[in-house]
């Protein structure tokens, strides 16, 4: 599509908000009610149902929901037992500011660095694994902190992947994961548990 106006994009889960037919300026019909019931499904499955949208470019909807009602429950048991510390390697503070809370209420350590010489000791005493920001700005420096997991054992996922440079493809991968955005906290840290449940297992 061509993007929902800012004006609308807070109302569209609204029962009966329509741009069209009945209730709106467009000659299509719509009641206002499918986006509203669709969204009561994903919370009824305890899922969610958001919307992302920029006009001019397109709107995208994305349903998540749990393996099972459990699944969250099971997902902070899991992490509380395991005491873990992730490391940071980025220049931009507002990552850790869009992971802090959910660290705190799943008591799970955040480190910060953004020079690899300000790391000191053996980097498997320091965290679990380490987040790498792929928009650093420092190519030399990622590189570094890439090899420094490596020589240490460490396993690292990278993030801000979203146009995917030739001169990095190596350390996408060797990541156990890459991400194109910023995945929640709950998906950085499964993937950390599903990388290290399987080299126990192989």
């Amino acid at each position: 599509g061509s993007g929902i106006p800012k004006e609308n994009l807070n109302k569209i889960f609204d029962p009966f908000f329509s741009t069209k037919g009945v209730w709106g300026k467009d000659e299509l019909v719509g009641t206002g009610m499918g986006l509203s019931i669709c969204r009561n499904i994903a919370h009824e499955h305890g899922g969610e149902l958001s919307v992302q949208s920029i006009v001019g470019m397109g709107t995208t909807f994305t349903l998540t929901l749990p393996m099972n009602r459990s699944s969250s429950k099971l997902f902070m048991d899991t992490i509380q037992n395991h005491k873990l510390r992730i490391l940071f390697f980025t220049l931009d503070k507002s990552i850790i500011a869009e992971y802090f809370a959910s660290s705190c209420k799943a008591n799970i350590e955040i480190l910060t660095f953004d020079n690899i010489n300000s790391i000191t000791g053996k980097l498997s005493n320091i965290a679990n694994f380490v987040v790498c920001d792929a928009k650093f700005s420092g190519k030399v420096e990622l590189y570094r902190m890439v090899e420094k997991c490596q020589s240490n054992n460490v396993p690292y996922i990278l993030i801000n992947c979203g146009t995917m440079e030739y001169q990095l493809s190596e350390l996408y991968n060797n990541s156990i994961a890459n991400f194109k955005e910023l995945p929640d906290f709950e998906k950085l840290i499964q993937t950390y548990i599903t990388n290290r449940n399987n080299l126990v297992h192989t």
